[in-house]
């Protein structure tokens, strides 16, 4: 069963600005699992699991090659 659910949900992290902070309410709106966020000089990182179909929605926020250590030492 956690199988099955698994493969509707990917992680992904964001950084959304502070002048966008619609998108980061309809984020937190999903009940999408969120793993972490920290508030930075740029805008709010989010490590969150997306439901599929929602990625899309969020594309424009996404923060590609980063890893942990990377985004921790920020």
């Amino acid at each position: 069963m956690a199988t099955l659910f698994s493969d509707r949900f990917e992680d992904v992290r964001l950084l959304v600005p502070y002048s966008e902070g619609r998108a980061l309410a309809e984020l937190y709106g999903l009940g999408a699992p969120i793993a972490e966020r920290r508030d930075t000089p740029e805008g709010v990182h989010v490590r969150a699991r997306l439901p599929r179909p929602e990625i899309a929605r969020f594309a424009p926020f996404l923060v590609a090659g980063e890893t942990d250590a990377e985004v921790s030492a920020r």
